[in-house]
């Protein structure tokens, strides 16, 4: 795993250029200038954050995956089939949300946030002084790190959603008839790891509220395929009505607009 590490590291560190490129292309693409221009205060700083920048793509891009990889077959061989089983999914279901985390971050948050941010500018004739961005490059690269943390963070809600459900620790039923309190917590994360705009939120909480209500329908499918052999009627319209519960999922709304849903269950379900 060191090995790796430190591998990636030189590697990156030998395409400096390339590497701070890709931690500056959010910010680059939203800036109208013909050059935009990253400052350093200290004599040791443009050095340090070649060293920075090289180290933390090797972390994101081998420590991560190798550390969970190593995990897993330190501890496979350790527990019973089904054990193994579980602790197959709970490792992919980690390396599965911290992608998505940092994917989804780089590629749709971070570029919203930058634009919120640095609409704050104020370059005016009329007015005798302008506020315009002269950024550190040091402290781009630390808030650019820190914040897409804390998206892959948010993203690993769906994942202990699902842990706590292939463990047992909670049961689907009260999961389930507290899905509405499931929904406000989405809401709540959302709105403190973006910026105070709803476009930003909106793109953070719904992706994670289908997450975890296709983790509801994954466990279903799980369980109904090993119970009966094959992925049975109820797996696959419980998901959207949930009626035995006494709520229905956001989603039966949407799809009930162009699928007569009850008329379906109506049919198809299973007593």
């Amino acid at each position: 795993m060191m090995l790796g590490l430190i591998s990636t590291f030189v590697v990156s560190y030998q395409y400096y250029y390339e590497v701070l490129f890709l931690f500056t292309k959010p910010l680059l693409e939203i800036i109208n200038k013909p050059h935009m221009s990253f400052i350093f205060t200290d004599l040791t700083e443009a050095f340090l954050i070649r060293i920075e920048s090289a180290f933390i793509l090797a972390l994101i891009s081998t420590l991560c995956p190798l550390f969970f990889f190593n995990l897993w077959a330190y501890l496979k061989p350790g527990l019973f089939q089904y054990e193994a089983k579980i602790f197959t999914w709970i490792v992919s279901l980690f390396i599965l949300s911290v992608s998505l985390g940092f994917l989804f971050g780089y590629s749709k948050i971070i570029p919203l946030a930058w634009q919120f941010f640095v609409d704050f500018e104020l370059n005016i004739d009329s007015i005798p002084y302008s506020i315009l961005l002269e950024a550190r490059i040091k402290d781009y690269i630390d808030l650019i790190f820190k914040f897409t943390c804390l998206i892959v963070l948010a993203f690993q809600i769906p994942c202990l959603v699902g842990i706590a459900l292939l463990t047992s620790i909670v049961k689907i039923d009260t999961l389930i008839k507290r899905r509405r309190y499931i929904f406000f917590f989405v809401w709540v994360i959302a709105a403190l790891v973006t910026p105070p705009d709803i476009i930003s939120q909106v793109l953070i909480a719904i992706p994670l509220y289908i997450a975890i209500e296709l983790g509801f329908l994954l466990f279903f499918i799980l369980k109904d395929t090993s119970q009966s052999g094959g992925i049975g009627r109820r797996a696959r319209f419980r998901f959207l009505s949930f009626q035995r519960w006494g709520f229905k999922s956001p989603l039966w709304y949407l799809v009930n607009k162009f699928i007569n849903i009850d008329n379906i269950l109506l049919e198809f379900r299973v007593t």
